[in-house]
């Protein structure tokens, strides 16, 4: 098992992103620490980072894999990283063209019904890391948007050049499916370039409406063309051509202004 102190770490840098993003804090949950580790554990025997691992032969405990299946399933994972807190960070980044079009890693991590979370870390030939974050005991409904990057200020340390930018709605103020969100419209304001990129189905840049439930069922996902986002940029977000319940607002606005933390 990993030592208190680490596990901590881990605990308070994945609700410093949430914090970030105006989720409550989760606590680490015994049940969800122990399918995480044991989930590494199968994955290190397998040496695959795979969510759907087969059972090796020489385990021999079927509870063991059993436990150890329903933990890849179940988790956000990584391989290669010395720290779960780098892993963390890779997560909310999403870097990859299928992560990047989903953002399923990050959204589980901003997931609002989330109560509880379990970490793991392994190695064998390599290392591995899993995240549990398919606990739906929470039901959190008081915000609008869950954005990253969010506002008024972001830290630019975890937004490295490349990052896509998302913003997933509450279902139960917008209509969400994917005929509901096809007429979106991104407008991004870059101050301190002086320049406007434009986001819509269709346009040809990096704009994706992606409807998988990881979390909340729902992203908007855009990226300016430059992708290189200066550590005191100033940026505004407006997002129009949405499908609001009762009198939630058609428009979304918001501005982001990054800052180095030390």
């Amino acid at each position: 098992s990993l030592k208190s102190a680490y596990l901590a770490d881990a605990e308070n840098l994945f609700n410093f992103f949430r914090f970030l993003s105006g989720l409550p804090d989760v606590s680490i949950g015994n049940m969800e620490t122990m399918y995480a580790q044991k989930a590494v554990v199968l994955l290190a025997a397998v040496d695959t980072l795979t969510h759907y691992p087969g059972r090796p032969d020489d385990m021999a405990n079927d509870f063991f894999y059993d436990d150890g299946y329903r933990g890849t399933s179940s988790s956000n994972l990584g391989m290669g990283r010395q720290k779960l807190t780098d892993g963390l960070g890779d997560m909310m980044q999403d870097r990859g063209e299928n992560n990047e079009k989903s953002v399923g890693h990050r959204r589980w991590t901003l997931s609002p019904r989330m109560k509880s979370v379990g970490f793991g870390q392994a190695q064998r030939l390599h290392i591995f890391l899993s995240v549990y974050v398919m606990d739906s005991r929470a039901n959190f409904t008081d915000y609008q948007t869950i954005c990253w990057p969010s506002g008024p200020a972001f830290p630019a340390n975890f937004f490295p050049p490349g990052t896509v930018w998302s913003v997933s709605l509450n279902p139960e103020k917008y209509n969400t499916s994917a005929a509901d969100l096809q007429g979106a419209h991104v407008t991004l304001t870059d101050h301190t370039r002086g320049e406007v990129s434009e986001f819509f189905s269709g346009c040809g840049k990096h704009f994706y409406i992606n409807n998988g439930n990881y979390g909340v069922n729902n992203a908007i996902i855009f990226r300016p063309d430059y992708a290189i986002y200066p550590a005191d940029g100033h940026y505004t977000v407006v997002i129009t051509g949405l499908s609001p319940k009762g009198d939630n607002p058609a428009t979304i606005q918001y501005s982001v202004r990054f800052f180095s933390l030390p």
